[in-house]
């Protein structure tokens, strides 16, 4: 029976260490599994380096502009020079939008006082009509109305021609008839038939009028033969 037990070991002796072996390290990788040990005893470490951070990546700096190169002197004088022009083409584009304002102005009644213009002309027949002068009371009031019409009309820039022993002048008159009389200058208004108007600066109708020919040379004759 005794020699079934193990002996003991008097106090304070210690067991003879025996020599570890130390392995190779294997690195194992996450996704890999381990290799099989050949030995339960056999115990494998393995150390991974941690990944470093992913580095932060820093836009480039734009480039610095290039200092621009003083404007040349002749490119600076060019630039004034075509800088003045187009100020002086806009001044008279200012001027020229005024006066065709203006002009516009002054002569927008103009079909208005050419709608009048038969009313003024049924007043000149009917006092041609009436014979000389007399002391008639209608008569008198023909006149005073015809004087106030002109008056008024003549507020808006309208203008009786004064056509009668006038050289003819083909920008105001139309002739409409001739004749022989050598007492006056040839070419020169004898009767006129209807009279001409003037809107301010403008001619709004032509006077209707009879030239002389054959009589002694007129300025309208002597305008004519200088043109010739």
């Amino acid at each position: 029976m005794s020699g079934d037990r193990p002996e003991r070991k008097p106090p304070g002796e210690t067991e003879p260490v025996e020599d570890l072996e130390i392995l190779d390290v294997v690195v194992l990788d996450r996704h890999d599994d381990p290799p099989p040990s050949e030995s339960p005893d056999e115990v494998e470490i393995s150390f991974e380096e941690e990944s470093a951070p992913p580095r932060r990546r820093v836009p480039p700096r734009p480039a610095a502009a290039a200092p621009q190169a003083p404007v040349p002197v002749l490119e600076a004088t060019v630039l004034d020079d075509r800088f003045l022009r187009l100020q002086a083409d806009y001044e008279n584009y200012q001027k020229r939008v005024e006066r065709e304002r203006i002009d516009h102005l002054r002569h927008a009644t103009g079909s208005l006082m050419a709608r009048l213009l038969p009313v003024l002309d049924n007043f000149d027949r009917a006092i041609a009509a009436a014979g000389p002068p007399c002391n008639d009371p209608v008569l008198d009031g023909i006149f005073m109305i015809q004087k106030q019409l002109l008056d008024e009309l003549g507020l808006e820039g309208l203008r009786p021609m004064d056509s009668l022993g006038a050289p003819f002048d083909p920008a105001l008159h139309e002739a409409v008839a001739t004749v022989v009389d050598p007492s006056v200058p040839s070419h020169t208004v004898t009767l006129v038939f209807q009279r001409g108007y003037f809107l301010h600066d403008r001619v709004l109708r032509a006077a209707l009028v009879r030239v002389s020919v054959d009589g002694p040379p007129g300025a309208g004759a002597r305008a004519d033969a200088q043109e010739a």
